[in-house]
Parts: C-alpha cells; sequence; structure tokens
C-alpha cells in the first residue's frame, strides 16, 4: 500500500496518529519530522513542505485537539529572527510580564507561514499552550487558522484588518516627527528607503514621514522613493548607490529602519559623499546598529520592551476573561538627534 494513503487510512480508523507513523507515511525520519515541527533549517524547503502537507492530511496532535489544551500555563512569543536584535527587548518585556502572571515562555524563532501551520498547529498542542504573541508578519489565510485555534496578540508587525488585540509604536506619528525634523535641517530634496509593503508598520511610516514633507510643499519623486524587497543591507546599500550616483541626488534620506540607514552610509562613503554634509540620514527603531555605525544615525527610538510587556497583558486578560473586546494600542516614541543630521559634532 502506498505509504500516503496507508496514512490516510490511519486517519479514517480514528486512531491516535503517532510522530512514527507520520515519518512512514512521508518516507522520511522520525527526526525529520521534529525538525519540520521545530522549523529547523537544516530541512529541505521541499521536504517541509512534503512533511507538512502529511501532518495536516493525517490529522497528528501529539495531545489531543488545540482546544482541550487552552487553559496550559505556557505562551508562546514568535519572532521572524533572534539573530535580529531588534526583537531582544520586545522578548525581554513579554518574559517580565509572562512571570507577573504566573506562565512560561516558549520564544519560537522564525518566520510564521501559511504552509508551516500543521507543524506550528503540532508545536502548540505538545506544549499544551495558552496564547501567542506574534511579531511576524501573519498572512490573511495564517491568521484566520492560528485565530480559530488559540488566543493571538499580535506585537510590533500587525493588521487592522484582521480585527484582533495588537500592541505597536505608533509609526506614522513617529515618521511624522521624522518628516517634520528633516524640514528644519533646511535640506529639501529627500527619498525615501523603504521596507516590503505588506508590512503595517512600513506602510505607516512611509505615510506618516510624507504626509509631514508634503504639507510643507516639498513633494519626494516617485523615482527616488524606494521600497527594498527585505530587510537587507545588501540590497539597501545597493538602492542608495543607485540614487546617491545620480547627478541629481537628494541631500537627505530617511530609511524605515536602521539597516537601511546604516546602507545609505556605507554607500554615500564608498561614493565621496560626506554625512551629514552632503547627505543627511535618518533611520528607525533606535537599534545597535544606529550608535555602532560613523556617523551615528538620527532615528526614532521604539519602546520595544514596553510593546513585549504590554501584549503580553493584553494577552493574558483576553485568557482570564475570554469575552474581553480586542484592543488596539499604540505606543509614543522618541526621535534621538545624533551626527547624521548634525553638522556640528555631539
Amino acid at each position: 500500500m502506498d505509504k500516503q494513503k496507508e496514512g490516510e487510512k490511519i486517519k479514517e480508523q480514528g486512531a491516535k496518529v503517532t510522530i512514527s507513523q507520520v515519518a512512514q507515511a512521508a518516507g522520511v525520519s522520525v527526526a525529520t519530522v521534529s525538525r519540520v515541527i521545530n522549523q529547523s533549517a537544516d530541512v529541505r524547503p521541499d521536504t517541509f513542505r512534503h512533511v507538512t502537507k502529511i501532518i495536516e492530511e493525517m490529522g497528528y496532535s501529539p495531545r489531543g485537539t488545540l482546544s482541550s489544551n487552552r487553559q496550559g500555563e505556557l505562551i508562546i512569543a514568535a519572532v521572524p529572527s533572534l539573530m535580529d536584535g531588534f526583537y531582544g527587548p520586545i522578548i525581554d518585556g513579554i518574559q517580565a510580564a509572562s512571570v507577573r502572571h504566573g506562565y512560561s515562555l516558549l520564544v519560537h524563532n522564525g518566520e510564521l507561514t501559511p504552509e508551516y501551520f500543521p507543524a506550528f498547529k503540532v508545536l502548540l498542542s505538545s506544549t499544551r499552550s495558552a496564547g501567542l504573541i506574534s511579531a511576524c508578519y501573519l498572512a490573511p489565510e495564517l491568521w484566520a487558522k492560528l485565530s480559530g485555534h488559540i488566543p493571538i496578540v499580535q506585537c510590533h508587525q500587525y493588521s487592522e484588518e484582521y480585527g484582533g488585540s495588537f500592541v505597536a509604536a505608533d509609526d506614522f506619528s513617529a515618521s511624522q516627527n521624522a518628516g517634520e525634523y528633516a524640514l528644519s535641517t533646511g535640506r529639501r530634496k529627500i527619498a525615501i528607503i523603504s521596507g516590503p509593503p505588506l508590512y503595517q508598520n512600513t506602510i505607516r511610516r512611509r505615510q506618516g514621514f510624507l504626509a509631514a514633507v508634503e504639507s510643507a510643499g516639498v513633494t519626494v519623486p516617485v523615482g527616488w522613493q524606494l521600497s527594498v524587497p527585505k530587510t537587507s543591507f545588501r540590497l539597501a546599500m545597493f538602492s542608495a548607490t543607485q540614487i546617491l550616483s545620480a547627478a541629481h541626488r537628494p541631500n537627505l534620506i530617511y530609511a524605515t529602519t536602521d539597516v537601511y540607514a546604516a546602507a545609505v552610509i556605507k554607500a554615500a562613503s564608498q561614493l565621496g559623499l560626506r554625512v551629514p554634509e552632503d547627505i543627511m540620514v535618518i533611520g528607525s527603531d533606535n537599534t545597535d546598529i544606529s550608535v555602532s555605525t560613523s556617523p551615528s544615525i538620527t532615528t526614532t527610538n521604539l519602546p520595544r520592551f514596553q510593546m513585549g510587556y504590554t501584549a503580553c497583558d493584553v494577552l493574558a486578560q483576553q485568557l482570564s476573561e475570554p469575552d474581553t473586546p480586542s484592543q488596539h494600542i499604540y505606543l509614543g516614541t522618541e526621535l534621538i538627534i545624533r551626527n547624521s543630521t548634525c553638522l556640528t559634532q555631539e
């Protein structure tokens, strides 16, 4: 009998599916199934897709349905990458609040994607997780599936359209303040380097900055509104090099992340341009790179610890009072002025 059909037969018979049976049906080892569930980088993409498909088809769940595990004592915090220092303070905030509320914390490292849902569902069930705080972008399809299984609070990355609770910085006001400050420097040839448009915070930062400069009669040419497909120093540097190499170039660039701002400074240096004399640079997030780059970067400080702490507070309230209405919380920010926009040293 075909291995996959054998797995389907097991499901039809109503027997409890084991991880060994999933491995047999998928034609892989138990260790590989375990790595898929834990989203290990060691699994090939085609194997990952195949195993998650088998998990979903067989209905594998080590401890029954998720609905029976909502009263667990563990919550999961999902972040795109532990290597990205941006998320450290958010995790610290979640950890501090989870201890106060009597929950243990499990940190999930890696983006959450619709393809990963079957394996992630197994992780939620096996850990008897009570709730999820996600700092990852959640596609509409994935949000719909996850919210049907477990209470969710989005943190930093969010979408108002989903209707669920979220805690985020007020990115529109933050970038609006950055735009007003940019105008105060006297610069009028302004460009923007932003991230993927599917991220709500990227959209709001771009909108806020444009609202500020355009209200003063300053137009940012379409050709100077650059979008980088992911948070990549290399790709941002390529975009910055192109725009700064032109005969007609901007004299101030607003970047929606400090990574992009650092890439602009590197590109300017390689082209023989001085920061801030020839080109001023403003970033966002106030991450470590903003003070390790020379010159240091003028940037927006986000209350990341408070974001994490508040998100956990909101989740704890949802868990203790399931009928609590969804909460949309925006936290204030602060513009930090540094050398990348100051013609005199700090």
